[in-house]
């Protein structure tokens, strides 16, 4: 890890040039990846990431990843399927997220966000430019379409794209959804 950092990570006042990074195959699956190198790459000032796809992060490492998210200017796609994000750990995601300046595109698919996450990813949607959300196979269901209905109706909310596919939402939940 310390030498992948030595070279991912900006040194001094010289800007990364790295804008994307794909680890969405587990590369990053060792013991202090998020908050060795993936946290410390997001929170630099002189990140140039635009694209980050990581899977396979630990609680801890979420936490870490979370908290950098928060801080950066950049990244425009997060991608976090298959994480084993619960309906908690999104929560904490989602206040990370909100007010972010450059955050187009969410997917958090294949995670057990459930619920309550899906609903408090909804409410921080307003404060941000998430365009495209993907909540595929989250087990999410029909108070997360009533809290995304809420979300949508807000003037400030910019989502576009929402996939939904794979979870428990009834008519009910889609009548939230249409009447948005």
């Amino acid at each position: 890890l310390s030498r992948l950092g030595g070279v991912l990570l900006p040194t001094g006042n010289a800007p990364s040039a790295l804008q994307e990074l794909d680890a969405s195959s587990g590369a990053l699956d060792v013991p202090g990846a998020s908050s060795l190198l993936l946290a410390p790459l997001l929170a630099s000032p002189g990140c140039a990431l635009r694209c980050l796809s990581v899977c396979h992060l630990s609680r801890s490492g979420l936490r870490s990843l979370a908290q950098a998210v928060s801080q950066n200017a950049t990244l425009c796609t997060l991608s976090l399927n298959s994480n084993m994000i619960y309906g908690s750990a999104t929560a904490h995601l989602a206040q990370a997220l909100k007010g972010h300046e450059a955050l187009t595109s969410l997917s958090l698919d294949h995670n057990p966000v459930l619920d309550a996450g899906g609903s408090a990813l909804a409410a921080v949607l307003p404060s941000t430019r998430i365009a495209s959300l993907s909540l595929c196979f989250t087990g999410v269901a029909d108070r997360t379409c009533a809290a995304l209905g809420l979300a949508l109706g807000a003037a400030s909310c910019r989502l576009r794209d929402l996939k939904l596919t794979g979870n428990r939402v009834t008519s009910a939940g889609a009548g939230d959804l249409a009447a948005s």
